[in-house]
């Protein structure tokens, strides 16, 4: 049997805008920032946000909310990963 790992509670990155969505893609695209990209509290993402808005004006952030379920399939899939790769 296999047990996760995943903490039961959503946790919270940022993320910077990339792109817009091409027809049919669904949302805009975002990508995790580095240094920001780590699991972190609502409280700790926004104040996370407003210093990535102060120190890269140029920039579009968010506070994207990893889910609960996001985290378990990012976990199965990395396990399953590691099996093919055994």
């Amino acid at each position: 049997m296999t047990v996760m790992t995943v903490p039961l509670t959503d946790d919270w990155i940022i993320e910077r805008f990339v792109r817009f969505a091409k027809p049919g893609e669904g949302g805009d695209v975002y990508e995790p920032w580095p240094g920001y990209d780590k699991a972190m509290t609502k409280e700790a993402a926004e104040k996370a946000l407003d210093e990535c808005i102060q120190r890269w004006p140029d920039y579009e952030f968010r506070a994207h909310r990893v889910r609960v379920h996001e985290k378990m399939a990012s976990e199965l899939f990395a396990r399953l990963r590691c099996k093919t790769n055994e």
